[in-house]
This record gives C-alpha cells, sequence and structure tokens, in this order.
C-alpha cells in the first residue's frame, strides 16, 4: 500500500534531488543498522517523506556527509548522521511490516509470510516496546478495516478512514514534536493516509476484480461482472477525483502551517508537484 508519495524530478534542482537521494539512502542504511538487513526491503517513498518532514522541522543543522551505498559501491553520495526521525521512521517501517506479513498470513496462507514474521518476531517485539503507544493505534485501526472489509463495506470514505486515522497517529505520535505540531500532523497523516488508501484502491482495481478480493470503490459503483474495468473506471473517476483533489487541498494547508528549517525546496515539490 505504500509508495506513491514521490518528487517529480524534472522539477527538482540537481543538488536537492541528490539530498533526497541521500535522506532515502540514509533511511536504508538506518534499516540495515537497527534491524535484520532484509529489512531495507521494506524501504518506501512514503517513510521517506516521513522522515523529510520530521527532519525539516528541528531547527538544529543537520549532519550530512559523502558516504557510500552497499547498492552503489563506487559511488559517493551525500548522507546524514543519525537523527530521531530517521530512527522512528525506521521502527515504522519494520512495524507496519510485520502487520503486512501477518496479513498476507491471514488472507493468502503466504508461507513466505510466516518465515518472515518467525524472523521478526524479536525485532518487532523491541519495537512494541519502544513504541507502544504507535503499536496500540496501529492494532486499532487495522482491526477496524478488517471487520469494514468483512461486513462489505460499500463506501470509500467509510473504508478510507481507519488508514487515515493510522497514518494520522504515525505522524502525531512522533516524541519529538510540540503540541502546536502535533495539531498540523494529526492533517497532515490523515489526509495522506486517506490518499494512498483510495490510490492503492484505484490501483488495485485489476487484481481484486479478478480474485473477487474486497475494494470499495468496486462495491461503491456497483461493478457488474462482465464490466469493462475502463468503463468502471471512467464514472468512478470523476467523483474520486474530487475527493482526491480536496485531501491534497487539506493536507497541503496543513502542511503550509508549519515552520520549516531544512527541505523546503523538496518538500514542497512533493507535496505540490509530486
Amino acid at each position: 500500500m505504500f509508495g506513491y508519495v514521490t518528487p517529480l524530478k524534472e522539477e527538482l534542482k540537481m543538488r536537492e534531488f541528490d539530498t533526497f537521494k541521500g535522506v532515502y539512502c540514509t533511511l536504508c542504511k538506518t534499516l540495515g543498522k537497527r534491524y535484520p538487513q532484509w529489512t531495507r526491503l521494506g524501504l518506501s517513498y512514503d517513510f521517506t517523506f516521513m522522515a523529510l518532514l520530521l527532519m525539516a522541522i528541528d531547527p538544529q543543522p543537520l549532519l550530512p556527509y559523502t558516504g557510500r551505498c552497499m547498492l552503489h559501491p563506487l559511488r559517493k553520495r551525500t548522507v546524514y548522521h543519525s537523527h530521531p526521525a530517521l530512527d522512528y521512521a525506521a521502527a515504522m517501517t519494520v512495524l507496519l511490516g510485520w502487520y503486512k506479513y501477518l496479513d498476507d498470513w491471514h488472507d493468502e496462507r503466504d508461507v513466505k509470510a510466516v518465515f518472515a514474521l518467525l524472523a521478526l518476531w524479536g525485532t518487532v517485539k523491541k519495537i512494541k516496546k519502544q513504541y507502544p503507544l504507535q503499536t496500540a493505534h496501529i492494532e486499532a485501526e487495522l482491526k477496524r478495516l478488517s471487520n469494514l472489509e468483512k461486513a462489505g463495506c460499500a463506501y470509500v470514505d467509510e473504508s478510507a478512514d481507519p488508514f487515515a486515522k493510522l497514518m494520522q497517529h504515525l505522524f502525531c505520535d512522533y516524541p519529538q514534536l510540540t503540541e502546536e505540531q502535533r495539531k498540523v500532523f494529526e492533517l497532515i497523516g490523515y489526509n495522506l493516509g486517506r490518499w494512498i488508501y483510495i490510490m492503492d484502491a484505484l490501483n488495485d482495481l485489476p487484481s481484486d476484480i479478478k480474485k473477487n478480493n474486497y475494494n470499495a470503490i468496486v462495491l461503491q459503483y456497483n461493478f457488474q461482472k462482465g464490466e469493462d474495468i475502463e468503463a468502471l473506471k471512467a464514472r468512478t473517476m470523476p467523483p474520486l477525483e474530487q475527493g482526491l483533489t480536496y485531501t491534497l487541498d487539506s493536507m497541503a494547508r496543513a502542511y503550509n502551517l508549519l515552520k520549516l528549517h531544512h527541505f523546503k525546496g523538496i518538500l514542497d515539490n512533493i507535496m505540490y508537484l509530486g
């Protein structure tokens, strides 16, 4: 369900794109340093965005240096020294990955998911102990989402709400936030989660229809067996686009309330162009 939050590369300055790649690379390094190396496979642009945004509100100077990447050992690039936002984004990446594997096992009896769950058991136990509030919120919202799916909820807005609330909690529960910042991140996280959920539902339409999986768009817009998927998209896109535009506008208005000390050009690009 992740991978939708990206910058528009063509509109970034070269040094800004290098900085974005540097934060992405540093988050990858943080995952490998703090958790099993293979958790790097869960790296996503969405949690890179989280790290960027949480680092950007820190008034303290960031500490970049030139380093090398395991995947590209011959190429030097800008990376960053440790930062609480990177540690937090890495922990949330692993924690949500754990629940994704759990879901894969429950829904599809995916054997690979069992091996991943066993391999992560000790790691996730420590993360849950370190972040009990986030763990409780994730479990509560995923349970609510599961109940809506089992009940065959036929309303996109209602089915998107649990994941929106989940992302809201992950952003605003970052320990370093002031109360004022927390209120802003509630809005950013909620609208980001809602947007990701609906975009994922749109992208999954063909496979969900083929496999007869739950998809609120299919139910709300009365997809008929044998109907062309493109025809379904054609009649669902106008109202969905209207809702998505409102969601992005709400997120942008909240974002404008933040005082940024770093990465403004990159974050503006992601918020308004990406």
